[in-house]
């Protein structure tokens, strides 16, 4: 999906348009939470519960096969609704059709420029390896904020459980705002590198404000972090392409997903490993704050070559470099 947006919108634009697919995370925990909430606290409605192997009074088996059936029916329509190439998409009028295909192939390197495409040569390149790093602070950033967000409404009183869901649906709320002006901000200014690295920045000084701060005025700070860390998703998501091409950015972008979402598996261990050293669950949530903050601090040294905004508009960018040499977007 990250491929077929690359295409499809102007590179000026890319990163709204990715904001808006990825603010679809957003909109399901604002719905998903208080609705998780209710169907908890229907406890036993028609024994699903203790069908389930879950006790009688728990909500947790309805929960979960209500909440994962529209996930299962919409997987099986997959093969109908994705296609391998443009031209084979039916939900594709043939203008579109034809706008995708050019824009596919005038991305395509002449034969003499072609990027190396071996494994080797691909991981070992620096640029790469950065990137997949800040995936990775991004990812293990979202971690700190799901794992301890519970915790902190667990300890506000008086809370039934929709009500738990309510206040957990807030930070995707900032969450929703972030995804939807930091992209904005991107595009409008061309500049990939400062808005990236405020994301991570406002992500790292969240966590740190959910640890130090009691329960209300922290959840509000895991809301600061929400608002950086889904917010600098969709403007990472605009560097690839500034970089790799074709075949090549395809496998890349898996490469770089994929290490990055080693982030939400590796955070459990650093929060356990930081806990059991230290003995404290706080310790391990300025571990995985260190962590994003490292992020922040290797985005500085991206070189983003920008885009060439209307210099009525925004005279401050008129002498940015423009190149269209891939290699020479990020140092």
């Amino acid at each position: 999906m990250i491929l077929y947006l690359t295409y499809w919108f102007p590179a000026a634009d890319r990163g709204k348009a990715t904001g808006m697919f990825q603010s679809a995370v957003a909109v399901s925990s604002i719905i998903g939470n208080p609705v998780g909430g209710y169907l908890i606290g229907l406890h036993g409605l028609a024994g699903l519960d203790g069908r389930l192997g879950a006790p009688p009074a728990e909500g947790w088996g309805r929960m979960f096969l209500l909440e994962g059936a529209p996930t299962v029916l919409l997987a099986l329509a997959v093969p109908w609704l994705l296609t391998d190439r443009p031209e084979d998409a039916r939900w594709l009028t043939d203008e579109e059709k034809a706008l995708l295909a050019a824009r596919i192939e005038a991305d395509r390197p002449a034969e003499d420029a072609r990027p190396p495409r071996r494994i080797r040569e691909i991981v070992g390149d620096s640029r790469v390896l950065r990137l997949m790093f800040v995936y990775f602070a991004i990812q293990i950033g979202v971690y700190g904020v799901t794992f301890w967000l519970p915790a902190l409404v667990g300890r506000i009183h008086g809370l039934d459980d929709v009500g738990i869901g309510f206040v957990s649906a807030l930070p995707w709320v900032c969450a929703l705002l972030g995804v939807l002006v930091l992209p904005w901000l991107s595009d409008r200014s061309g500049n990939r590198r400062g808005p990236l690295r405020l994301a991570l920045l406002l992500t790292a000084a969240g966590l740190v404000g959910g640890a130090l701060l009691p329960p209300v005025p922290a959840v509000l700070a895991l809301c600061v972090a929400a608002f950086g860390f889904l917010g600098a998703q969709p403007v990472f998501w605009t560097v690839p392409p500034t970089i790799l091409t074709g075949v090549q950015m395809a496998g890349t972008i898996a490469l770089i997903s994929g290490f990055g979402n080693l982030g939400g598996f590796l955070g459990p261990y650093v929060m356990g490993v930081t806990e059991s050293a230290t003995g404290s669950g706080t310790n391990g949530l300025y571990a995985i704050t260190l962590i994003v903050a490292a992020g922040a601090a290797v985005v500085t040294g991206f070189r983003w070559a920008g885009l060439r905004a209307s210099p009525a508009t925004h005279p401050q960018t008129e002498k940015e470099e423009i190149t269209d040499d891939p290699h020479r977007a990020l140092r």
